[in-house]
């Protein structure tokens, strides 16, 4: 082979080589423009957003905030302050409907807070068990019984001007004044009557009523 022949098959060598580079970049940089970024965590993104605080305090405050916009657990756990902390636990669990996160609330009003919101919502008694609060425990058994108008419920309650609040409530819901009548504290009967009478829109209910401010009310709010 001569030296024309060789050069000329040298150049076609090298042209292939460019070629195949070219052909290589361009399909790197189509991967590269096409790869998707890598989506931050809420607690990266509540790290950034609040990483100019100027002090602890600002910064767990910060926190709290960008967690009840965006509930999340890891948010309220990098909270140092611990109200804040068990308030951004609280109102996590409540959203999430999550009574397990409300174990790891050590405020004892927030915890309660926190079982009693959740019991409700979700009509569990067995929740409102985890309550250390009596009046606050009883309260959630009596709005339950009053949402399930289920009068076995409220020989849950102990306490009887909360128990007779519950049979009143249910009683009002059924419309039933049988259910009123079996109540022994007046006020409450009254209460009852008041009920039915607004959900019927009856103002004859009224005229049973014998505590005179109730009676007034009732007959205040249908005329």
């Amino acid at each position: 082979m001569d030296f024309f022949s060789k050069l000329k098959l040298s150049k076609n060598y090298a042209f292939f080589i460019m070629l195949f580079l070219a052909v290589f970049l361009f399909a790197c940089g189509k991967t590269e423009k096409n790869k998707v970024p890598e989506q931050k965590t809420p607690l990266q993104l509540a790290m950034i957003a609040c990483e100019k605080s100027s002090n602890q305090y600002e910064f767990d405050k910060c926190l709290e905030n960008f967690a009840n916009a965006n509930p999340d657990q890891k948010i309220c756990d990098n909270i140092q302050n611990p109200t804040f902390r068990d308030s951004c636990l609280r109102k996590y669990a409540v959203a999430k409907q999550d009574s397990n996160a409300c174990e790891a609330i050590q405020i004892e009003l927030q915890k309660n807070l926190c079982f009693h919101a959740i019991g409700i919502a979700k009509r569990d008694e067995n929740i409102c068990n985890k309550i250390g609060l009596l009046a606050m425990k009883e309260e959630c058994y009596s709005n339950i019984a009053i949402l399930k108008k289920d009068l076995a419920l409220c020989n849950a309650v102990q306490t009887q001007d909360s128990k007779n609040h519950c049979i009143a409530g249910i009683g009002a819901l059924k419309q039933d004044t049988a259910i009123c009548d079996s109540i022994q504290e007046q006020t409450y009967v009254d209460r009852c009557y008041s009920g039915i009478a607004f959900l019927k829109k009856d103002i004859s209910f009224c005229e049973r009523i014998k505590t005179e401010i109730i009676k007034e009310e009732c007959s205040n709010r249908l005329k």
